[in-house]
């Protein structure tokens, strides 16, 4: 065999070597990821209806199932510690938000659910920059703003809960709590002499 017979020959080799493993990775590795993230989907959507449904012990279970499949699911987390915060554990609630926020920047819900727990642990000034950066990445989410509004509103920016609550009670024009809320930033401004 030649020497160049003998490269191709080591090529071919290393190529089927090299397709093998990849192939094993995607066998062992791969699929069952797919195979755990849509277990872990159809988790979170189970916690996500239990809860709806008011059933926060079994939500808890779903996403915390969710999270065992798949430690990184930012939506498990937030779910959780949704979950966590009505049941009253603000500490587990925090810390599966904050967790949710470090998995994904991005997700509004998270910042959301994290303002939720921040503002029921007395930290004002963490729910407003949680709620802040909710509607930051989604300028539409009305709950966010109605909290944001009502938490400015108890600090006594009025101005500045007028804007946010104004805007909730634009985009869900449904909600009578957030045109009561409004009433009462305007009716706090007016006392004030306008701030």
């Amino acid at each position: 065999m030649d020497d160049l017979t003998f490269l191709y020959v080591l090529i071919v080799v290393g190529a089927v070597v090299i397709l093998g493993i990849l192939a094993a990775v995607i066998v062992f590795k791969v699929i069952p990821m797919a195979k755990a993230d849509k277990k872990a989907r159809a988790e979170v959507n189970a916690g996500l209806q239990a809860a709806a449904a008011g059933q926060l012990d079994t939500a808890i279970e779903h996403f915390r199932e969710a999270i065992r499949l798949l430690p990184d699911c930012a939506r498990a987390y937030s779910g959780l510690g949704s979950a966590l915060g009505y049941k009253g554990d603000l500490e587990g609630a925090l810390v599966a938000c904050r967790e949710a926020v470090r998995l994904d920047p991005e997700d509004a819900n998270a910042f959301y659910n994290l303002g939720v727990s921040l503002y029921h642990k007395g930290d004002k000034p963490a729910a407003i920059k949680a709620y802040r950066e909710a509607v930051r990445l989604q300028s539409d989410y009305a709950a966010a703003l109605f909290n944001l509004g009502t938490v400015l509103l108890e600090t006594g920016d009025f101005a500045a809960a007028i804007l946010a609550l104004q805007e909730a009670a634009w985009l869900r024009p449904d909600q009578l709590d957030y045109r009561n809320q409004l009433s009462l930033a305007l009716s706090g401004q007016h006392r004030s002499g306008g701030n």
